[in-house]
């Protein structure tokens, strides 16, 4: 990655996350980092690639009595399943827990640098490749 003449978005905690990263990049920016994730989490994770119009995310913060009434009505599920269509993510879930531990798409491929904590050489590689693979730049 060439940082020279480039207008990088430098790291920052709890906002690193796709949405703001894509927002970021809207606004000009060439390089944006996601939040630094440390690797014992990322090796619980699988991968979960979100291309099929049928997949939905529950982790949204709306609370249950709004998300209740708004599924009645269908509305959730075709705005969810538009964007991850549309953004064709690959999230990183946590097995057990569900939740998504990093969200990317082909949209910020050579742009966004993935942090990762470590003090282990073999756990580091391990996380590399896992996220590599998502990128395409190891198969």
């Amino acid at each position: 990655m060439d940082y020279e003449n480039k207008l990088v978005l430098a790291p920052m905690v709890r906002v690193g996350a796709l949405p703001f990263r894509m927002l970021a990049a809207e606004y000009g920016a060439d390089i944006t980092y996601g939040e630094e994730i440390i690797d014992h989490k990322m090796l619980k994770c699988e991968r979960v690639v979100n291309g099929d119009l049928f997949v939905f995310s529950y982790q949204s913060k709306i609370p249950d009595c709004i998300r209740c009434f708004f599924l009645s009505l269908g509305i959730i599920e075709l705005f969810l399943c538009e964007i991850l269509e549309y953004l064709g993510t690959t999230d990183f879930v946590e097995k057990g827990t569900g939740g998504v531990v990093f969200r990317t798409c082909p949209e910020e491929r050579d742009r966004v640098v993935f942090q990762m904590g470590t003090s282990c050489a073999v756990r580091a590689l391990a996380t590399a490749q896992l996220v590599l693979v998502c990128h395409g730049m190891f198969r």
